[in-house]
C-alpha cells in the first residue's frame, strides 16, 4: 500500500478589530464559522447538493467538505465520507475576551490536495474576519500565515504579500 500525501502545517495571525467575545473552547466557533463561509464563497450551486453539480470534481468545497472515497480506495471503501482534509487548531487559552487589537494563532493542517487550497483557506478566514465570529459578531483581520516548523517563517502579510505557498510535506509509510 502506498501512503505518499502531502501535509501543511501553518499559523494564522489574527487580530481583533472589534472586542471578540469567543467561549472558553474557540474550536466550535471558529470551525463552525469557517464552514458556512466556505460554502457561501466557493459553492456555485449553495441551494443543491453536490452529488448533482456539474463541477463537484473540481470545487474546493466539494473536496474540502463532502468528499467520498474513490472508488478504488482500500482503507475508507466502506464509509460514505472521506475524513475532511483540514483540522483547525484553536487557541488552547481559556481567555474569552479580547480586545481591538489583540492577537490570537490558529494552527491549521492541511492534508493531500487541500493544501493546494492554502489561498482558499486564507480568503474564507478573512471573510470570516469581516462578518464576524462569537457572541456580538467581533471582527477580526487575518495579519500572516506562517509555518512554525520553518520558525515561523511568514508566506502571507495582511497587505497581500504571498511569500511561497509550498509548505507541504511528502509523509511516507
Amino acid at each position: 500500500m502506498n501512503l505518499n500525501f502531502e501535509v501543511g502545517k501553518y499559523e494564522l495571525h489574527l487580530r481583533a478589530i472589534d472586542t471578540l467575545l469567543l467561549p472558553k473552547y474557540k474550536g466550535s466557533t471558529f470551525r463552525g464559522g469557517f464552514g458556512s463561509t466556505f460554502k457561501r464563497l466557493t459553492c456555485c450551486q449553495p441551494q443543491g447538493g453536490c452529488t448533482k453539480c456539474l463541477v463537484a470534481g473540481s470545487c474546493p468545497y466539494h473536496y474540502v467538505f463532502e468528499t467520498s472515497p474513490s472508488s478504488d480506495a482500500v482503507v475508507f471503501a466502506k464509509y460514505k465520507d472521506a475524513p475532511r482534509p483540514f483540522i483547525i487548531e484553536p487557541p488552547l487559552t481559556e481567555k474569552e475576551e479580547f480586545r481591538p487589537g489583540e492577537d490570537l494563532t490558529l494552527g491549521l493542517i492541511l492534508v493531500g490536495k487541500a493544501v493546494a487550497y492554502l489561498p482558499y483557506f486564507i480568503v474564507v478566514f478573512q471573510a470570516l474576519g469581516n462578518e464576524g465570529i462569537g457572541k456580538h459578531r467581533g471582527r477580526f483581520e487575518v495579519t500572516g500565515v506562517s509555518l512554525p516548523h520553518q520558525n515561523g517563517r511568514i508566506i502571507y502579510n495582511c497587505e497581500g504579500q504571498i511569500d511561497s505557498l509550498g509548505s507541504s510535506h511528502s509523509l511516507r509509510d
